[in-house]
C-alpha cells in the first residue's frame, strides 16, 4: 500500500513541477514499462523480438500473401501500398530506437546540462517553467489525441480477423481464422502487434517534439536573457554596483569595472549555454535526419494513395490518414520553430549592447555572434529543408498531383 502512495505521489509531483526531469518522465513512463528507457543503455530484448517478429509476420508476410493470391481490383492494390508505408514507418521508428541510443543519451545528458545553467530572477525561472509546462501540454495533448483515435476507432477494427485491410492474418499457421480457437488466436497476435506497434511509434514522435521544442526554447530563452544585458545594464551600472560596493556615486571607475566584471561572467554562462545548443542540434541531425527523411516520404505516399481509396476503404484508414498529416505538419512546424528561434539569438547577439562593452567582451559577443550566424536548420535525408516553407510547396504539389491523376 505504501508503494501504491509514493508511486501517485510521484507522479502528481511530476505533472505538477514544470522542469526539464519532469518533461523526461512524461515520454518516459511508457518506454521504461516495455524495457527500453530513455535513461538506460541498454534495452530489454524480448519486446523488439515480438515487436519485430508479429511486423514480419501480420504485415509483410500477410500482405505479400494477400497481394500474391488475392489482390484484384486496383483499390485492393492501393490499400496494400498503405500497408507498406505503414511498414516503413514502424520499422524505421522500431530500428531508431535500437540503432540511436548512443547518440540519445548524450543528447539527454546535453539537455540536462544546459538546462541547469538557466539561472537568474524568479521572472525569468518562471518563464522557463512556463515553456516546460507548454512542451508537456502539446506532449499530453499528442498522447490523448493519439491514443484515443487508435483505441476507439482503428485498434477495434484492426483487431477483427474478419476485417479487410488487404491483408491475410495470422498465413500460414491458422488455416481458419473464423473458427475458435483459432480466431481468438488470431485477434491476440493482432492486437499485440498492433500495440507494440503504438508503443514505437507514438513514443517516438513524442521524444522528437520533446528535443526539438526544448532546444527552441532555451533558443529562445537565451537570447531574451542576452538582450537584458543591453536593457538592464544602464540600469545595473548606476543603482545595483553601486549599493552593493557601499560606495559614492563619485567612483565611476571602480563601478565601471564592476560592471564589465558582471558582463564578463555572463557572457561566460551564455557562451557555455551556446555551445551546448549547438552540439544538441547537430546530435539532432544525427539523430533525425534519416529517419525523418523516410518518415517525409511514408506521410506523402499514405496522403496520395488515400486520397484513391474508396470512402469505405477511408473510413478503415481515416486515423493513419489523420496520423499522417498531423505527423507531416509536426516535423515541420517544429522546424522552423528551431529556425525561428536561432534567429532570434542571432538578433539578440548584436543587440545585447556590445558597444558598451569592453574590448575583451565585445570579442566574446563577436565570437558569439560569428557562430550564431550559423544556420540552424534540420534537414529530411540531408536534402530537404523542415520548415512550413516545405510543408506548403509538398501539400500543394500533392493536392495538384492527386487531383489531377484523378481526373
Amino acid at each position: 500500500m505504501q508503494w501504491l502512495r509514493s508511486s501517485i505521489a510521484k507522479v502528481k509531483l511530476n505533472f505538477k513541477d514544470n522542469k526539464l526531469e519532469n518533461l523526461l518522465w512524461v515520454v518516459n513512463v511508457v518506454p521504461s514499462i516495455f524495457g527500453f528507457s530513455l535513461l538506460k543503455d541498454k534495452i530489454s530484448a524480448p519486446f523488439w523480438i515480438v515487436n519485430f517478429f508479429l511486423l514480419f509476420y501480420i504485415y509483410i508476410l500477410g500482405s505479400l500473401w494477400y497481394l500474391i493470391f488475392e489482390a484484384e481490383t486496383a483499390s485492393e492494390y492501393v490499400t496494400i501500398y498503405v500497408n507498406v508505408a505503414i511498414i516503413i514507418l514502424a520499422a524505421n521508428n522500431a530500428s531508431w530506437w535500437v540503432t540511436k541510443r548512443t547518440s540519445l543519451r548524450v543528447v539527454i545528458t546535453l539537455l540536462n546540462k544546459n538546462d541547469s545553467l538557466v539561472t537568474g530572477s524568479d521572472e525569468r525561472r518562471r518563464r522557463h517553467a512556463t515553456m516546460i509546462r507548454n512542451i508537456k501540454n502539446i506532449i499530453l495533448i499528442f498522447y490523448g489525441g493519439i491514443y484515443l483515435s487508435e483505441i476507439f476507432n482503428y485498434l477495434p477494427n484492426r483487431v477483427r480477423v474478419t476485417q479487410d485491410y488487404a491483408m491475410v492474418p495470422c498465413v500460414g499457421i491458422i488455416r481458419d481464422p473464423t473458427a475458435s480457437p483459432n480466431r481468438e488466436i488470431c485477434m491476440a497476435m493482432l492486437f499485440v502487434q498492433e500495440c507494440a506497434m503504438m508503443v514505437s511509434v507514438l513514443n517516438y514522435q513524442a521524444l522528437l517534439i520533446v528535443l526539438i521544442a526544448h532546444t527552441a526554447a532555451m533558443y529562445e530563452l537565451l537570447a531574451d536573457e542576452l538582450l537584458e544585458l543591453n536593457h538592464k545594464g544602464p540600469d545595473l551600472l548606476v543603482d545595483e554596483l553601486l549599493e552593493l560596493n557601499h560606495q559614492g556615486p563619485d567612483t565611476t571607475s571602480d563601478t565601471e569595472q564592476s560592471f564589465q566584471t558582471y558582463i564578463e561572467q555572463r557572457l561566460i554562462t551564455f557562451v557555455d549555454r551556446h555551445c551546448y545548443l549547438i552540439q544538441i542540434t547537430g546530435y539532432l541531425r544525427q539523430l533525425y535526419s534519416i529517419p525523418i527523411g523516410i518518415g517525409f516520404g511514408y506521410c506523402a505516399i499514405c496522403i496520395i494513395l488515400c486520397s484513391y481509396l474508396n470512402s469505405q476503404d477511408m473510413v478503415k484508414f481515416y486515423p493513419v490518414l489523420m496520423y499522417c498529416v498531423y505527423l507531416f505538419f509536426m516535423f515541420c512546424y517544429l522546424g522552423q520553430r528551431l529556425i525561428n528561434a536561432a534567429e532570434q539569438f542571432e538578433s539578440a547577439a548584436y543587440c545585447c549592447g556590445w558597444e558598451r562593452f569592453s574590448v575583451r567582451n565585445r570579442r566574446t559577443v563577436y565570437n558569439m555572434l560569428v557562430l550564431a550566424q550559423r544556420p540552424v536548420a534540420l534537414l529530411a535525408a540531408d536534402i530537404i529543408p523542415i520548415n512550413i516553407d516545405t510543408f506548403a510547396t509538398t501539400t500543394q504539389a500533392m493536392y495538384k498531383f492527386a487531383t489531377v491523376v484523378k481526373v
